[in-house]
């Protein structure tokens, strides 16, 4: 899916791009799926709207691993940055990831960097899977940052500690919902740009 989702961006960016550059007697570059010019916005329409779908579940799925309150915690009950914690509870950007049928990225993740940060992720099957995710880079850098609490912050209680990590999960969830459509024409370009 991803991979003909990738394609299909790519295709529709490069024809609405080219096409009037290209004479209809020429073939088209080997590196350029073949597509009728009328048929551009609505495959551009179908992806976007696939994307969006997309994005609209994944916001839907911070909403609900907000609401269980289940953050990935230490062993004072802090919430922490990991991909899983001793418990099980995963961090947000690794719901996400688990929520969406890749619980295997998210395994080989935890075994061999529990800390691993997505911003130091530019290849392989996780950054397939974050470049079709709906969400932008620096949105996905962004969730996974919310469970390191300031430095200045002096939270005694990790219920305190969980409540502030609910709200700023919250905050969040609305700035994704008001960005969609700007983050959607982001994700396209990102898509075009690793081909």
């Amino acid at each position: 899916m991803y991979k003909t989702l990738r394609r299909t961006i790519l295709a529709t960016l490069l024809i609405a791009s080219t096409s009037s550059s290209v004479r209809a007697n020429e073939p088209a570059p080997s590196h350029v799926a073949v597509v009728a010019p009328s048929q551009a916005p609505r495959l551009l329409a179908a992806t976007s709207d696939e994307l969006k779908a997309t994005r609209t579940l994944a916001i839907a799925r911070l909403a609900a691993y907000r609401k269980r309150g289940e953050f990935a915690a230490n062993a004072k009950g802090y919430p922490m940055s990991v991909f899983r914690d001793a418990q099980g509870r995963r961090c947000p950007m690794a719901e996400l990831i688990f929520q969406s049928g890749h619980a295997d990225l998210v395994d080989e993740v935890v075994k061999t960097n529990n800390g691993l940060r997505l911003a130091d992720v530019h290849d392989g099957p996780l950054a397939t899977w974050m470049a079709t995710s709906g969400l932008t880079r620096a949105e996905i850098i962004e969730i996974q940052g919310l469970a390191l609490l300031p430095v200045t912050m002096k939270i005694d209680d990790p219920t305190e500690a969980h409540q502030l990590m609910a709200r700023r999960l919250l905050r969040v969830e609305r700035k994704l919902r008001a960005q969609t459509k700007a983050s959607l024409k982001t994700i396209a370009l990102q898509l075009a740009e690793q081909q």
